[in-house]
């Protein structure tokens, strides 16, 4: 390790308090969500939520699945890094941010029409568009809209399961660019608003990356659809979990986003400390709460993006 790395560690580590920096080596280094990798298709066997929380609407709000006890158990081994490790990960992080690189994501909107309805209008498409991109600002990524398609096929439009032939076909039909672009499909969402696939399953399954949303939650479908969901799958996509786990360590592997017990609904009038350990994340993008409480993404979420951004889709 360089003397410069570990000085720029050492007098980080000397100005870090406590309940900042507990959890140093909370970061996954080593990717999201190995136990997938015994399946093959990264939603079978493991547990969600969508089914219990609904938005205003009456909608599941997201398919993401919950982790596995493997996965968490990934992240726990994960945080058991040693002193040495820990400066060296620290250094090298501070010194990323230095440099502040602004990721520019190619963005790709697949609008999937049925006989009876049609989806968002391209208006739509780019008011939900400037959203994520305003949503995003702040933690060094932007997103450049390149096309906008408009395909009219009941089947991709309403299939049922994850990994189904329809899906596979409208993916592979559509899909365009690499592992830095986002493409966002638009269909009936599987009967969800949305659900992602992490950057680590793009090796693996190319054609599978993206995010869907459900026609029903994209920005403008309704007064509450203010957007946010598609930013929350986008989180997702960049490799971000849930911030909720039932107060289980190691929650999503982030430092600064405390234990949380489950989803927020709505928007709580007062701070809601469920775990005893800071407050829920109802004014997080990856909590379930409505669209009008998300503001924000936090430092220590900002930065696994970015880590997971330069391993998985540079």
């Amino acid at each position: 390790m360089s003397i410069r790395y570990l000085t720029i560690a050492l007098l980080s580590l000397l100005q870090c308090q406590p309940l900042l920096c507990h959890r140093l080596g909370g970061t996954l280094d080593e990717g999201h969500h190995d136990a997938y990798d015994e399946h093959p298709h990264p939603f079978h066997s493991h547990r969600s939520l969508q089914e219990e929380f609904r938005n205003e609407d009456g909608i599941p709000i997201c398919g993401f699945p919950e982790p596995s006890d493997a996965d968490l158990r990934e992240i726990e081994a994960a945080q058991n890094i040693s002193i040495l490790g820990r400066f060296a990960k620290f250094a090298t992080r501070f010194w990323r941010s230095l440099r502040q690189r602004r990721k520019s994501i190619p963005t790709y909107y697949h609008i999937i029409q049925s006989a009876t309805i049609a989806g968002p209008s391209e208006e739509q498409v780019r008011a939900q568009h400037d959203h994520l991109v305003e949503a995003f600002a702040p933690y060094g990524f932007s997103f450049t809209l390149k096309d906008i398609t408009f395909t009219k096929n009941d089947d991709w439009f309403g299939y049922k399961e994850y990994n189904t032939d329809e899906e596979r076909d409208m993916k592979k039909t559509l899909r365009r660019g690499g592992p830095e672009s986002l493409n966002v499909y638009v269909n009936n969402g599987k009967g969800v608003c949305g659900y992602a696939y992490l950057p680590k399953f793009y090796s693996q399954f190319p054609w599978n990356d993206g995010i869907v949303i459900n026609f029903r939650c994209f920005g403008g479908a309704s007064e509450s659809q203010e957007g946010d969901v598609v930013v929350h799958e986008v989180g997702h996509w960049l490799g971000l979990l849930h911030p909720f786990s039932n107060c289980a360590e190691p929650g999503d592997g982030i430092s600064d986003t405390p234990l949380q017990g489950l989803p927020t609904r709505g928007c709580p009038a007062e701070p809601v400390n469920s775990c005893g350990k800071g407050f829920d994340s109802a004014d997080n993008y990856m909590d379930y709460s409505s669209d009008a409480c998300k503001t924000r993404f936090t430092a220590g979420q900002a930065e696994r993006m970015e880590e997971e951004w330069n391993k998985y889709r540079l």
